[in-house]
């Protein structure tokens, strides 16, 4: 007999996720309420039923589309409506009559309940029932809610297995029937068409089933290369809209090398996704239908005919759910990294526009029932690598070495062999290229000016004031390209968008500095002549140089732009793996980012300048010019303390040094 004893203790309210046939979306409370569950010992319960404090919920793209739309197909919002289906967390309460759970328990939830009485039910194909009731499909709320009452029989123990991982075993029930009914054997070569989450397990199934070659294929380019860091030996194919079935195919095959697909997996639902799919495949081939797509649509019946393709179609899954189970808790299909985004449930409505924003980069939104816990020392160890007090949840992997993509040195010290990064993509070679380039030429004329300009000085000019002008422009430029020629390696070491972004407004600097040293040497060369300690037809020889150096550096500032941008789409999903996917742990390693590249900046900016003035101020005696000696030192000082404190994320220390 199951105990009746709760486990958890019941103090925040009961509420769940709505919408409406207005296309509101918002959270309120539900049932049951919280006062039945306190008093409930599992007796109240239904027979055969159980109580379960939800933890995790993923977000599927069926909840946006109702919230959207109102509707798929036949079956319409008409009043409110609590969205979200695929769902674990741990039994509070059960009914006496439940022998296989007890209070305690963490299961996943399958969200069908059907009549057992149909032949479909009684048949085994349960998902065809003719009276399903399936839990966020209207009129059935959902499943997205602190807690809810269940049927013990669809509710999967998970043991240790993390309760994001319980959710993910929803989707991945659809790709395990799809990969099923079309009989994906060793081998075969695979056409995954949708690079969303149902494609992404589909592709991870048909990894682990020893399908090969395997395409996917997708119109964004980020999901297509989040798909070779899950899959590394998938060929992408970024779909061009423009093209016909028939161009698109011909694209599609030679992405696998000319191999046709045996199968393909269409996982959008999308029209013209089927059509490509249909003149993708072999002779005898099969389009396997997982996508949802509109009530009616046109395919390419000649095709399917004279090429004995065979259109198949599926309608959620029945089975599935303990031999998915078996494949993650094996560790032979990995689920963790398709979670792009966290929230809690309070703000579910930021969740859902997250997940309905295909520029969000979302994969996977996950909602959390309960905040992420962390307390005291505790917390920061979470974010520094440490272990988090609740294991179930581990928003942050790593900490810092984490996330800049380095690992840390042993405990106790020691020496150790690092190998020098070097750029290793056409784009990093191209942003460091632009840069050494820009450097060397911008450097070359500063030099051929500086000299033509010492050749030139007469008797005692070396004293004067002016005659520094050049020396001081040719040292801030030396210091200034060699310091970014250092960030630039440490930005694409570190895969850092936010420096990289920097990097072209400091060259924006810089250019502003060419523009300003033009009017200051003319001017330094006519003191100097009125003075007859320089010929001022040096001017003449130095102006077509002068004029290059801004031209360079704007041309440079405008490649660097266009490179930065192409970075930004390379570096973007790389990002997720160095932080997870906490959106808390985003913000806080965006602003991480911003502080730590305003940091670097500001040292040369404030040094270039300061020595500027040290050196071409002629009174010593003044008192700011002490000041200003002083002042390098301190602001030193200050910088490093300002980044060793944002390291090592010291709260008070970062107050005091701003």
């Amino acid at each position: 007999m199951s105990t009746t004893t709760t486990i958890e203790t019941i103090s925040k309210p009961n509420i769940g996720v709505f919408t409406n046939p207005e296309n509101k979306l918002w959270v309120q409370e539900t049932v049951p309420n919280v006062d039945s569950l306190k008093k409930s010992k599992g007796e109240d319960l239904p027979e055969g039923w159980v109580t379960v404090a939800i933890k995790s919920t993923g977000i599927c793209g069926s909840d946006v589309h109702f919230w959207h739309k109102g509707a798929i197909g036949p079956m319409i919002v008409t009043d409110n409506h609590i969205l979200g289906h695929e769902s674990a967390g741990v039994v509070i309460a059960a009914h006496p009559s439940v022998n296989h759970l007890k209070a305690g328990d963490r299961v996943a939830i399958e969200p069908g309940l059907i009549c057992n009485s149909c032949e479909a039910c009684l048949t085994g194909r349960y998902n065809g029932c003719e009276k399903m009731r399936f839990l966020s499909t209207p009129p059935v709320d959902g499943l997205l809610r602190r807690y809810v009452n269940h049927p013990a029989i669809w509710c999967h123990k998970i043991d240790s297995m993390s309760y994001e991982q319980g959710a993910l075993l929803e989707p991945l029930s659809v790709a395990l029937a799809g990969m099923e009914r079309s009989g994906v054997a060793l081998g075969d070569s695979v056409l995954i068409c949708g690079a969303g989450p149902i494609g992404l397990i589909t592709l991870l199934c048909c990894q682990a089933a020893g399908a090969c070659p395997i395409v996917i294929t997708d119109i964004d380019e980020g999901r297509l290369k989040y798909a070779t860091q899950l899959c590394p030996r998938v060929r992408t194919y970024k779909v061009d809209p423009s093209l016909s079935p028939p161009d698109a195919a011909t694209q599609i095959i030679k992405s696998a090398n000319g191999t046709k697909p045996a199968v393909a997996l269409e996982c959008t639902g999308v029209e013209s996704s089927v059509a490509n799919a249909i003149y993708s495949v072999k002779f005898g081939g099969k389009v396997f239908v997982i996508g949802v797509g509109k009530p009616d649509m046109t395919v390419p019946f000649m095709r399917l005919s004279t090429q004995e393709i065979d259109l198949q179609f599926q309608y959620r899954y029945c089975n599935t759910w303990p031999r998915a189970i078996r494949l993650v808790q094996d560790g032979v299909v990995d689920l963790g990294k398709l979670v792009t985004h966290r929230f809690d449930i309070e703000e579910a409505v930021k969740a859902f526009e997250t997940a309905g924003d295909v520029k969000s980069g979302a994969i996977k939104v996950m909602i959390r029932s309960e905040p992420f816990k962390t307390y005291g020392h505790e917390a920061k160890a979470s974010l520094l690598g440490g272990q988090p007090v609740d294991k179930q949840y581990q928003p942050y992997a790593g900490g810092y070495h984490h996330r800049q993509g380095i690992s840390p040195g042993p405990a106790g010290g020691g020496h150790f062999t690092k190998i020098m990064y070097r750029p290793n993509s056409p784009w990093t070679w191209a942003f460091a290229g632009v840069t050494f380039v820009q450097a060397a030429i911008v450097l070359a004329f500063e030099a051929y000016a500086f000299g033509k300009f010492q050749s030139n000085l007469r008797g005692d000019a070396t004293s004067q004031e002016p005659s520094r002008t050049i020396p001081t422009f040719l040292a801030l430029y030396i210091f200034g390209f060699l310091y970014q020629l250092l960030l630039v390696y440490d930005a694409l070491r570190l895969k850092n968008t936010i420096q990289v972004i920097g990097l072209g407004l400091y060259n924006v600097g810089l250019l502003i500095y060419a523009a300003v040293q033009m009017d200051q040497i003319q001017e330094a060369i006519d003191l100097l002549a009125d003075h007859n300690d320089i010929d001022r037809s040096v001017w003449d020889d130095e102006r077509p140089y002068l004029i290059a150096i801004p031209c360079i550096i704007g041309l440079g500032t405008v490649l660097m732009a266009i490179i930065a941008w192409k970075l930004y789409d390379e570096f973007a999903w790389t990002i997720y793996k160095h932080i997870s996917a906490d959106l808390r742990m985003k913000r806080r390693y965006l602003t991480f980012q911003i502080y730590i590249a305003l940091l670097k900046f500001d040292f040369f900016f404030f040094l270039g300048f300061t020595i500027q003035f040290v050196v071409v101020v002629v009174d010593h005696h003044n008192i700011e010019f002490y000041l200003t000696i002083a002042a390098i030192p301190v602001t030193i000082i200050i910088l490093v303390m300002a980044g060793l404190f944002t390291r090592k994320e010291n709260t008070p220390g970062m107050i005091a040094t701003i």
